[in-house]
């Protein structure tokens, strides 16, 4: 089997508010919305190569029952500022502010840190620190 390439999907009774999230404050790329006859949603650029399905699904209802289940886990250049952008909104859960992990283990030493996206799904941060 060859896998060519993959896509993560988040699908959200309100998608709109959800790719707002995503766009405004995580400074994703929105690449393409799709707005026909029983699918409606946007794909988002996260990084060159790698995108974001956000779409409308009928069997969902309200915030994430198990927001630790799945977690999407991006790895960034600056936490920190990740964080600052996520804190200004006011109205985003931060489960884990970032911290040091994996101390002592030459070359995965990072920062860790989480957060709930508007429809409660945990998000997951990391910034390998270089020695």
């Amino acid at each position: 089997m060859k896998v060519s390439k993959y896509r993560i999907a988040l699908f959200s009774e309100n998608p709109d508010v959800l790719v707002k999230f995503y766009t405004d404050i995580l400074g994703f790329k929105e690449i393409v919305k799709v707005n026909r006859t029983g699918e409606y949603g946007y794909g988002i650029e996260v990084t060159p190569g790698y995108k974001l399905w956000i779409a409308k699904h009928s069997e969902i209802c309200g915030f994430s029952k198990e927001p630790f289940r799945v977690m999407l886990s991006l790895y960034v250049d600056d936490i920190r500022a990740y964080f600052e952008r996520i804190i200004k909104t006011k109205q985003i859960t931060i489960i884990e502010a970032p911290t040091l992990s994996c101390q002592g283990i030459s070359g995965e030493e990072r920062l860790i840190g989480s957060f709930l996206d508007p429809d409660g799904n945990c998000i997951q941060m990391m910034q390998m620190i270089e020695n």
